[in-house]
């Protein structure tokens, strides 16, 4: 079986594990996605963006499946993390009344 390569493309040799654009594709437009959650547009758009640049990987000889799978899963965690940490945890942290009294009292 030989590797078919697209022309004008250098192919990688070394192999990254995760793939790093897709981890980061799936990241931001996985976020996106969440945030603009009542525009379904938005999000179908986000989600196909994130697809065409995973694919694109592998179809230019960049990246193996694997490596593109395992980066879909990195960056879709991670957004979901963030999504977390942004819209449930940060609202609470604020609203502690302890945030009103300052670290460090400057004048007495």
């Amino acid at each position: 079986a030989t590797l078919q390569t697209v022309e004008g493309i250098n192919n990688a040799y070394i192999h990254s594990f995760p793939s790093g654009h897709t981890t980061t594709a799936f990241a931001m437009f996985g976020l996106l996605a969440l945030l603009w959650a009542g525009n379904k547009t938005a999000a179908w758009v986000c989600f196909a963006l994130a697809v065409i640049t995973a694919l694109s990987r592998v179809y230019l000889a960049q990246h193996f499946i694997e490596d593109v799978f395992a980066g879909t899963v990195l960056g879709l965690f991670c957004a979901t993390l963030l999504y977390f940490w942004v819209e449930v945890k940060t609202p609470a942290l604020l609203a502690k009344p302890a945030l009103n009294n300052p670290l460090l009292k400057l004048k007495k």
